[in-house]
This record gives C-alpha cells, structure tokens and sequence, in this order.
C-alpha cells in the first residue's frame, strides 16, 4: 500500500460512516415522531422478507429494518418484543392495535388513511414475476389466463392485478400467506408464475427450482408504520 493510497481510503471508510450515520439520524427522529413515548414496550410485526426481515434458523429477528429499530430502540430506551406471524396477520394486526409497529411497509394513499408512516423511506422496491424453471413466460401478455401465486395483501399483488386490466389481460391468482409460500408452489410447478420482491427473489431464486423473468413493475416506498392516532 502507498502512502497516498492509505489517505484516499481512510477517506472512503469515513464518508461511508457518516453516511450510515445520518441515514440512522434521519429515521431517528421520523420513526420518534411516530412513537413518541419513551420508556415503553413495542410489538413488532416480523415476516419473511429477506433480506429487510426475516428470522434466522433460531427464528432470530434479522434484516435491514431490524438493525435500524434496534438502533432507535436502543436510544429511546424501548424495550422490543418480537411478534412473529404471516403477512396478513401483521397488517390486520397492526390495524387492530395489537401489535405497535410494522417495518418494511410500503407506503400508498390508501394505506396512509388507516395507518401513520414514518415520513422517511428506507428504501425503494419492486415486484417482480418468477417462473419454474424452463417455463416460457417472459412477457405480461404470457400471463394471459395462466395461475399466478401470489402474497394475499400484498401491495404488488394489488397493483399488478391493476397493471394486468390495464392491457386487457386475465388470469386466475392463487392468494398465499407467505413469499415461503409462493417460492414453494413455483417449485412444485403449482402455478405458472408467482410474485415477489425483486429482492427477495434474487436472495431465493437459487434455493428453489425457479427463474426470474423480465416483467418488473410497482416501484414502492418501503417505510414503517404504526396503528392510526396509537
């Protein structure tokens, strides 16, 4: 290593730790806004969204917005119970005050009115189409009365579902309660096609007998959320 390679990479290492810590700064104060008291005890909805949630071979809480709970939680002196469920029970669960807070939500309109979002985004994700393998489906208009596995309640399922009507097209969905789910009909060759996150279809892909295709759509704002008025 030359010396002036050495200053070019302490300066690297430095940019990126300020840049962690003002992404922790900014979500600090947006998720502080939405839970406001200190001292307290918060339920938290965990699913399986790898890699933004998800629990561990111990079912261990892991992922993106994990870390990032656990450093505000940390700070405010919140106390974190896990609860562990299904997609739709964390939704109906947070809906119905009976857990506090839900992570790696994607935030809409409609969803605003019944629950309060933190105003920053973690990050931005997408649906995505996989197939079994060695199926030949690579364009929407291949979907066209084909079995399609989806995540019941799910944002993508909703907008693709509007997507699809938009180009005149029909097809027959099979609703799951989990991405384990819908990754396991497509490997049995259960349905023609499924969706999922484009993240966590990428992560998953190679532990499942299945492919992704082209068909990308329904950009969304992944975020946290808490009951209305909580």
């Amino acid at each position: 290593m030359t010396s002036e390679s050495m200053p070019i990479k302490l300066r690297k290492s430095s940019m990126k730790k300020i840049a962690l810590h003002f992404i922790f700064f900014v979500l600090f104060f947006s998720l502080i806004s939405v839970l406001a008291s200190s001292n307290r005890i918060v339920r938290v909805g965990i699913y399986q969204n790898k890699p933004l949630v998800f629990t561990d071979k111990e079912n261990t809480p892991r992922g993106i917005y994990i870390d990032i709970l656990k450093y505000v939680a940390a700070r405010e002196d919140w106390t974190l119970e896990y609860v562990i469920s299904d997609w739709p029970d964390c939704l109906d669960g947070l809906a119905n005050h009976k857990i506090d807070l839900l992570v790696a939500i994607a935030y809409s309109k409609e969803r605003s009115t019944q629950l309060d979002f933190s105003k920053e985004t973690v990050l931005i994700n997408y649906g995505k189409i996989f197939v079994p393998r060695n199926s030949k489906i690579q364009a929407i208009t291949d979907l066209q009365n084909k079995t399609i596995a989806v995540l019941s309640e799910d944002i993508y399922y909703a907008k693709f579902r509007q997507m699809l009507s938009s180009f005149g097209l029909s097809a027959r969905f099979l609703e799951l309660d989990s991405y384990r789910e819908v990754l396991s009909v497509l490997d049995k060759k259960r349905a023609d096609a499924g969706i999922l996150t484009r993240l966590l279809g990428l992560q998953s892909a190679n532990r499942y007998n299945v492919l992704e295709t082209p068909i990308l759509f329904a950009p969304v704002e992944l975020r946290f959320a808490v009951p209305r008025n909580a």
